[in-house]
């Protein structure tokens, strides 16, 4: 399906964890590099949960974010609706 995971190689900074094959309700995980005291991670984040605002839905968001300390993992109170869309969108946010 369109959302298998390694159905397409990418690199570690755009990696997108979850999607149409899991279970109903799960969560739709997205996985960052980013350093939250930095500016730049600051903008990062915020740019990654402008993309998921642009695609509301009823499937909950968790945001991981890959620190050289370790994984945090962030609730996040938005909901998406699960498309190639939004994975593009969140992909461009993470990359721009």
């Amino acid at each position: 399906g369109l959302f298998d995971v390694g159905a397409t190689p990418a690199p570690p900074a755009l990696s997108l964890v979850g999607g149409a094959t899991t279970a109903q309700g799960a969560p739709f995980v997205v996985e960052v590099e980013a350093d939250r005291e930095t500016q730049e991670g600051a903008k990062l984040l915020l740019r990654v949960k402008e993309a998921l605002r642009q695609h509301p839905g009823d499937r909950p968001v968790e945001l991981r974010i890959a620190t050289p300390g370790g994984v945090a993992v962030l609730d996040v109170p938005l909901k998406v609706a699960l498309s190639a869309d939004l994975v593009r969108a969140v992909e461009a946010a993470k990359g721009a």
